[in-house]
Formats: structure tokens, C-alpha cells, sequence
């Protein structure tokens, strides 16, 4: 069985789909395997075990307040990435200096382009690191199109690797897609996601799924073709709106783990945080707290590091959110810095606003 690993160029990928159709949406579980079969094919039907699966993205930091829908929306796919279809996720930021991300959004006089840095170059290196490791992979398939990766492909090719490119129609080099493979950089002919658009496209099926809420009105499970994320409560659609409702400005979970604040360059985030009184808890850290206050869907968690809020579709690891009680002792992460002043319904000022993950 030839072990193969997949290395996606999200960047290109993102920019590209549109190229397969106007609405077309990919489904990232199936593209891996999908690919994968198509070398098995190649190999004369030879079995493949697809053993990583690598995404290589960016996302936005210090850009103006009207796009945080699009950034948090780009941050919700890598952790689907990452939790639905154990993908290997590295997310690199890029800087837009205090303006929007579309350039139709910006000033016409606005020559700015942002500059994408890592995607290309983290790719490659994780591509030849496993190529030297023994027995990590025997194929590495490249879902990409772009000619930077001719040297990395060729090194690969020298240390007795094979490896496959998968493209896209009008966005691949002619160095990776030229049918005489004169650079040397693959093992097999181009995989076209062109032809493969029903194999990877996203079905949207309506299916009966149970809503979590303690408050739902109505016929439960209910039919929804929304998709549903594994070990996460789901909630309705007219759920969602009333927690929305009564959270407004209380629940903010638009930064991105780690990111600047919007407006913010990243050294000013350093010298803030260099400047702010250190934490016993940070972000990413483990914790033990005592739930201390409930309310219709958000609480708070007490520690001798402060106050923490959580709301209620934070909770997982079979945590529900309707059978906590002030008093119990529950295991956290941090999933996000912790801000000086507290926007919330506590009145206090003293806790600390941070997104949380439960697992106790």
C-alpha cells in the first residue's frame, strides 16, 4: 500500500474556485480521498493510505472593523479543517495597514497590495522535510498550481519520492502542467479538478438533527441542510437568533486566536501586552475553574486568575450548556487573550472577557 500525503496551497486554492463554477462549493472531506483514488488509478488500482493532510492559508490581521465577518468566517473554516477532517492547518497573517481586504472596497487612489508571506515557502519546506523522514510518505500530491514549486518538487523527485500535481484548468503553470514534464516535477499526469466536480462538489442534504437548546420551541429534531460540526451542540437557526439577541455586544467572537486587534500593527500588540500585567492564565493554556454564574446562555467561570465568560455554544467534549450549575468544577482553554475591561453584564469591570473551550 503506497502511504500518501496531500499538501494543499489554500491561498491558491481560494482564489481559484470561482474558475470551477460561480457558486461552486468544494467539499474539503471528500477532495483528499478524491485525489487519492485518482492515484490509486494510476498506480494500476494499487491501494493508497492517505496518511496527512496538509493546508497551508492566511488570514487577515489590522483591518478595518466593516470586514470581521470575512476574517471570522476564514478562521471557522480552518477549525473546521481541523476538527471535522483532521487536516494539519498553518495559518499565516496578512498585514492590511488599517484598510478593507477587497480593493473595490478601498480608496480608488489606494494602490496597496497586501503581501502574502509563508503560504508558498511553508509548503514546500513540510513537503521535503517528510520527504527525508523514512517511511513518512511514498506520493505527495500537491493541490496547487503555482511555478514556485518547481525546485521543491524536483528535490523531492531526487530523494526517491513520486510525487502528483492536482490543478485547476487556466490557473496552473505550464512548468507543472506541460505534457513533457521537462522540469521533471511529477510522477503522473496532471490531476484536472476540472473533471472531477462531482466528486468533490458539497452536497447540501436535509437531514433531521436534534437542536441543543433548552429553550427550543418546537418539533425537535428539526430539518436543517446547515452543516453540523462533530462534538458541537447544534442550534437552530431561530435558537441562534435569540442568543444572538440577548449576547449583543457581551459575546465578540470575531478575533482570531493570537490575531491583532483590529487597527492595531502587530508591534503595537506587543508592546501592549508587554506592558499589561502578566496572567496566570493565557491563551492556549489548560485550567480548572468553578462555574460561578449563569445566565439563558452565557456563564461565568471563577479562578484565582479572575472572572471568565463563556457562552453556552462554547461548551464541548460532551459539555451541555443546560446541565451546568453554579459550583461545578470545570476543565478550560483559553481560546483568546484576555482584554483589560470587561464588556459584560457582570458590572464589576474585574473579569476578564475570554472565548473558552470546555472539556469537563
Amino acid at each position: 500500500m503506497a502511504k500518501v500525503m496531500v499538501f494543499i496551497d489554500g491561498t491558491w486554492l481560494y482564489s481559484n474556485l470561482r474558475t470551477l463554477g460561480e457558486d461552486f462549493q468544494v467539499d474539503y472531506g471528500k477532495l483528499p480521498h478524491v485525489v487519492g483514488n485518482q492515484i490509486a488509478k494510476k498506480l494500476g488500482d494499487k491501494s493508497v493510505d492517505i496518511v496527512r493532510i496538509f493546508m497551508f492559508g492566511s488570514n487577515a490581521t489590522n483591518f478595518l472593523d466593516a470586514d470581521k465577518e470575512m476574517v471570522k468566517r476564514r478562521r471557522i473554516f480552518y477549525d473546521v479543517l481541523r476538527e471535522e477532517y483532521n487536516y494539519e492547518v498553518e495559518v499565516y497573517l496578512v498585514d492590511y495597514r488599517g484598510r478593507r481586504l477587497k480593493r473595490k472596497d478601498r480608496h480608488p487612489d489606494d494602490d496597496f497590495s497586501p503581501e502574502e508571506k509563508c503560504v508558498d515557502i511553508a509548503l514546500a519546506s513540510s513537503m521535503l522535510y517528510f520527504a527525508a523522514l523514512p517511511l513518512a510518505y511514498d506520493i505527495a500530491i500537491v493541490i496547487g498550481g503555482d511555478r514556485d514549486y518547481v525546485p521543491v518538487l524536483q528535490k523531492v523527485r531526487l530523494l526517491g519520492k513520486r510525487t502528483a500535481i492536482a490543478s485547476i484548468h487556466g490557473a496552473c503553470s505550464f512548468e507543472l502542467s506541460e505534457g513533457k514534464n521537462l522540469k521533471g516535477v511529477r510522477d503522473f499526469d496532471v490531476i484536472w479538478l476540472n473533471d472531477l466536480l462531482e466528486e468533490i462538489r458539497m452536497s447540501n442534504e436535509v437531514r433531521d438533527v436534534v437542536c441543543k437548546a433548552p429553550f427550543h420551541i418546537g418539533p425537535n429534531p428539526v430539518k436543517t441542510d446547515e452543516f453540523v460540526r462533530k462534538n458541537r451542540p447544534f442550534y437552530c437557526k431561530e435558537c441562534r437568533e435569540k442568543m444572538w439577541k440577548q449576547r449583543g455586544d457581551e459575546y465578540d467572537p470575531d478575533d482570531e486566536e493570537g490575531m491583532a486587534e483590529p487597527n492595531d500593527s502587530n508591534e503595537q500588540v506587543r508592546q501592549k501586552e508587554s506592558s499589561a500585567p502578566s496572567m496566570a492564565i493565557r491563551t492556549g493554556d489548560s485550567s480548572i475553574g468553578v462555574v460561578k454564574r449563569l445566565m439563558e446562555f452565557c456563564g461565568f467561570i471563577e479562578t484565582e486568575a479572575g472572572d471568565f465568560y463563556f457562552g453556552m455554544d462554547d461548551c464541548v467534549g460532551g459539555t451541555e450548556f443546560s446541565k451546568l450549575k453554579p459550583g461545578d468544577r470545570v476543565e478550560f482553554i483559553a481560546a483568546r487573550v484576555p482584554r483589560k475591561e470587561f464588556r459584560g453584564r457582570e458590572g464589576n469591570g474585574n473579569a476578564e472577557e475570554v472565548s473558552l473551550v470546555l472539556n469537563g
